[in-house]
Parts: C-alpha cells; sequence; structure tokens
C-alpha cells in the first residue's frame, strides 16, 4: 500500500499538540471528501480552539472477523450554555457525519462518518463548570485521511451578533433567510416588559418579560429558522434600548 507525501513546512523543533479547530460536515452537503468539495450553499459548523478543549485517539484493534480496525475517538468539551450548541444538538440527532480535526501544527485528519452524542452539565452549584460534551466514535479499515496542507473552508456555519439601538416602542428586525434566530439581549435606560412576535403586538415567540432599567435580560427560547426573511417585532419598548440578536447557520 502507497501513501502519498505531502509537502508541510515546518520550523525545526518540538511539534505542539492538541487540537486548534473542530469542523463538522454533514455527507450530504458535499460532493466530494477528498479534495473537499461543498454543495452550492452549504457549509461546515467550524469549533475554533477559544470556545473548546477536545482530544483525538485512535486505537488498533484485532477483534474484528474481517481483520485489524482502527477505532478513533474525539472527546471535545465546550464551555457554557450556547444556542448554537443546541442546534448542532439537533442536527447530530439519527445521523452520522465527517469530522475535520485540525492540530495546532496545521496537520488536519477526517474522520469518516463519525457517530456524535451529546451531553450537557450546568453544574452543581455556582462556579461550577458548565458546558457541553461532545463524544465522536467511528471505525475504519484504513487509516483516517491526513491532510498535510489546509483546506479551504468558503462557507463556514458560525454565529453572528446583531446589535441595534433604538427609541420606539415598537421595533422590527428581519431575520435573514437561511439563519437561525438565537439568543436575545435587551437592556432599557427604563423599566420595561418586551414581547417578541411575529406581528407587532404579538407574543408568539416570547412573551412579555419584565426587565429592570440598566440591566441585560436575556431572552432564550427562541430558536426559530427563517426558511425565507422573516420579520419579528419587539413591542412594549420604553426609554432607550440596546437590543443584541445571535443570529446562527
Amino acid at each position: 500500500m502507497n501513501f502519498p507525501l505531502h509537502d508541510i513546512e515546518r520550523t525545526c523543533g518540538k511539534p505542539p499538540g492538541g487540537i486548534r479547530d473542530i469542523g463538522l460536515i454533514d455527507p450530504d452537503d458535499i460532493t466530494s471528501l477528498e479534495p473537499l468539495v461543498f454543495r452550492s450553499g452549504k457549509r461546515i459548523f467550524l469549533y475554533r480552539q477559544n470556545r473548546f478543549t477536545g482530544l483525538l485517539k485512535s486505537k488498533q484493534t484485532d477483534n474484528s472477523p474481517h481483520g485489524d480496525t482502527l477505532d478513533y475517538t474525539l472527546t471535545a468539551f465546550v464551555r457554557g450554555l450556547r444556542g448554537e450548541v443546541e442546534l448542532l444538538v439537533h442536527r447530530l440527532l439519527n445521523r452520522r457525519i465527517h469530522i475535520l480535526v485540525t492540530y495546532w501544527s496545521g496537520e488536519q485528519k477526517i474522520m469518516r462518518y463519525a457517530r456524535a452524542l451529546t451531553d450537557h452539565d450546568s453544574g452543581r452549584y455556582p462556579g461550577s463548570r458548565i458546558g457541553y460534551t461532545l463524544t465522536a466514535t467511528t471505525r475504519h479499515i484504513t487509516p483516517t485521511t491526513l491532510l498535510g496542507g489546509t483546506i479551504n473552508l468558503p462557507n463556514i456555519d458560525t454565529a453572528m451578533t446583531v446589535e441595534i439601538s433604538t427609541t420606539a416602542s415598537t421595533y422590527s428586525y428581519t431575520v435573514p433567510a437561511g439563519r437561525w434566530l438565537g439568543n436575545i439581549f435587551v437592556k432599557s435606560d427604563s423599566d420595561q416588559a418586551v414581547s417578541v412576535g411575529r406581528t407587532a403586538g404579538a407574543g408568539d415567540i416570547t412573551d412579555a418579560l419584565p426587565m429592570t432599567a440598566g440591566e441585560y435580560t436575556l431572552i432564550t427560547g427562541t430558536l426559530l429558522y427563517a426558511e425565507t426573511d422573516t420579520t419579528i417585532y419587539f413591542s412594549g419598548l420604553e426609554g432607550s434600548n440596546s437590543i443584541k440578536i445571535l443570529l446562527l447557520g
């Protein structure tokens, strides 16, 4: 068996350990895995190192009737309670995915058709570590693909925050098509009770929520997919408001 050699530019010295990025890929979103080619408009769900800690391990086993196999296990911990991770959990249900793992040294491995499961831990008391544990496993009969260079990822599935300032009592915002509406933060210089809905004054997304002046209030449970451009309305605003909207996808 011949393995292709890749040119890798490196400074002499001890290679750094650890994982820099983890990319989750829906097999239906690509036309080719080697090379990695995405269908038009499709994306990779990318986690960068500042948001997780992770470890990839492989083990050669000889207990298969078909011969030796290589078992790969990726474990990662994502800190906090995040709307985009809740979306990811929804996408992973009953699915197998490809996982692109990038080391700090720059090399990359692709885990093909991995099964990924998630757990969430709220912590037992204030100050406890809160977050998600992702465990992905797959079994290969040949070594997973090792890439020397960096794969060009033109479409990255990430979160973005929209920041709004308004003095209106009702404010409308249009969620772009293809995006998910995540958590919302609202702060005013006046006490208020704010509802969010698909029409002015409606609370079909979130009923009126009392808010204290000068403090950001987190509105949760707003996960909504905009198949087309979708307008939402903030009603019951008082004074001068700062609104932060988390968009996913």
